[in-house]
């Protein structure tokens, strides 16, 4: 006997478009979106999905939710504050506000790798002890700095010389730039990673968010403050955990959820820069096929609400709204995209 396979859901409203100045008043507005839904009693933080094109992204998103006490989850990867690379210039900035801070300094020493081993760290330590004296200044005159340690030691400590100076002069987002200026860390974090260009890595990406985290500071004392008691957030997924649950894209594939938002809907962001190739000018429509797929599938992650959301400015340069977003509303995404 033939059966007739028939649709009962309600069709979806449409989507809701949100636009902001800059990534920091977009994720503040998702997360309003967010608290209101749940205050009404309408969905639980665990119904609302945040999808994003590149982990850097989660940074404004992470500082919202954090400042609106909003329970939420990272998937696939650690929170923005507990990031390595996050940590590394974050130690950096330590030792500008302590200049004991030994835990800060051991992370540090051989990031750029200066070749100094534990060992002569440990007599460093054992000499500053022994005359009294700042662990700085005992890894500057211990018998170990001599010798083949010399050039490595004089590398680090001008470096955080240099650094103490530009501390005064300077904001704390200003500082974060600096730090990776001096230390050069950009180019030894490209060469860690066989790169010869780190400009489009996810990891340079994180310290340009970084830059923008620190520019809602005025006090580098504060900005430490406010990121250490960020990285202590728990961010692990718990089974039933009431929280927002954030993700990339790519992680969001095979996942369903209530209500999702996807933020970033944006040139260079989705389609991200990288995969997009440009022949005599013009923007190789084949080339951003792919990141046409993603969009779809983050789209198609909505059980019953979607929101899509666009912002001005990205990392303090303007952007423009994403091309898919004609193709959203003129009914070419569907089409464009086959599974």
């Amino acid at each position: 006997m033939n059966k007739t396979c028939q649709a009962n859901r309600e069709a979806l409203n449409d989507p809701v478009m949100l636009s902001s100045d800059d990534e920091d008043r977009e994720a503040q507005q998702v997360v309003g979106e967010i608290q209101a839904m749940v205050q009404a009693g309408e969905r639980k933080h665990k119904d609302c999905a945040v999808l994003y094109r590149v982990n850097a992204q989660s940074r404004a998103l992470e500082d919202a939710l954090i400042s609106s006490g909003v329970p939420y989850v990272i998937h696939g990867t650690t929170g923005f504050y507990q990031r390595k690379e996050v940590r590394d210039i974050i130690a950096y900035l330590r030792i500008l506000e302590d200049p004991n801070d030994v835990e800060a300094i051991r992370r540090v020493l051989n990031i750029p790798k200066r070749y100094l081993g534990k060992v002569f760290f440990n007599h460093a330590q054992e000499f500053a002890h022994k005359h009294g004296m700042a662990i700085l200044d005992a890894m500057k005159f211990c018998p170990e700095a001599g010798q083949f340690n010399y050039r490595g030691v004089r590398d680090f400590l001008y470096c955080i010389d240099t650094l103490m100076h530009a501390k005064e002069q300077l904001l704390p987002a200003q500082m974060v730039m600096k730090v990776r200026e001096v230390t050069q860390y950009d180019q030894w974090l490209a060469g860690e990673e066989g790169s010869d260009d780190g400009a489009d890595n996810p990891r340079i990406e994180n310290l340009n968010a970084l830059a923008g985290a620190a520019q809602r500071f005025s006090s580098l004392r504060d900005f430490l403050f406010y990121a250490e008691q960020a990285a202590t957030k728990s961010t692990d997924a718990e089974n039933g955990a009431d929280k927002v649950q954030l993700m990339t894209l790519h992680r969001a594939k095979g996942l369903e959820f209530p209500v999702v938002f996807m933020v970033g809907m944006n040139q260079g962001l989705l389609p991200h820069q990288r995969s997009c190739v440009y022949v005599d000018g013009q923007l190789a429509p084949e080339s951003v096929e792919e990141e046409r797929r993603l969009c779809y599938v983050g789209m198609t992650r909505a059980e019953e609400r979607l929101y899509l959301s666009t912002t001005e400015n990205y990392q303090g340069k303007q952007i423009q709204p994403s091309m898919f977003l004609h193709e959203i509303w003129s009914g070419q995404m569907a089409r464009a995209s086959s599974f």
